[in-house]
């Protein structure tokens, strides 16, 4: 996604308005942070929910530094799988243990669903 926004800027950027959830002034908000604070947004701006694939393009269309941003990826990425990860671990302890896990794996699945319903309705 860097690559695209770096090589063809408003081609990845009018996708990006085509993508479900994702509109043009998320997409501006952004480019706004990304020029305000350099790659220093990437750590803060997913925790709020903005997807990170506009991030990598806009930090491309801006020709922010690759190297810097792909170390920048990492922590920016792990820090919501490790929470992801953590949060599925508490729920599944809670789920009653007789369950198989078949159930198991469908209730945590539902779980997901239901969060990303919600993350939808919020954003509309």
């Amino acid at each position: 996604m860097y690559l695209w926004g770096n090589i063809n800027p408003l081609q990845a950027l009018a996708v990006l308005d085509s993508v479900p959830l994702i509109d043009s002034l998320m997409v501006a908000q952004v480019g706004g942070q990304l020029q305000n604070q350099g790659l220093a947004a990437l750590l803060l701006g997913p925790a709020l929910g903005i997807p990170y694939k506009i991030y990598a393009v806009q930090a491309g269309a801006l020709a922010l530094p690759f190297f810097i941003f792909l170390c920048t990826t990492l922590p920016a990425r792990l820090m919501r799988f490790i929470l992801v990860c953590a949060l599925a671990n508490v729920m599944s302890r809670l789920l009653p243990k007789a369950w198989s896990k078949d159930a198991r794996y469908q209730s945590l699945s539902l779980i997901w669903v239901l969060f990303y319903a919600i993350y939808a309705l919020s954003h509309q």
